[in-house]
């Protein structure tokens, strides 16, 4: 796998070769990246974070999962009385016609 600095000193060979072979190509994606927010650089390793930060990811990830239980929990018994509801109506229909004879 390589390392930063040569990702780097690629990267910056592409760029010269761009600035001279196309002058407008590099104007343009200076435009370009005049009107995109910057992006911060970590130091270190790719996915730094604190104890405190890990912690509360966890917590986060704990309450959104009970919500998605609760939430599908939920659809599941709308479904199974909605389900419940047209096995009786047509239960009644059938009824009333077999007894319309």
């Amino acid at each position: 796998m390589q390392s930063r600095d040569n990702d780097q000193r690629v990267l910056d060979v592409i760029e010269d070769q761009l600035r001279t072979e196309d002058p407008g190509f590099v104007g343009n994606f200076s435009d370009f990246g005049g009107i995109t927010p910057w992006i911060k650089l970590v130091k270190g390793r790719d996915h730094a974070t604190t104890g405190s930060e890990e912690a509360s990811r966890g917590r986060r990830w704990r309450a959104n999962r009970e919500v998605h239980e609760i939430v599908s929990q939920l659809i599941l018994v709308i479904i199974v009385s909605m389900l419940v509801v047209a096995f009786v109506a047509g239960l009644v229909w059938w009824m009333l016609t077999a007894l319309g004879q």
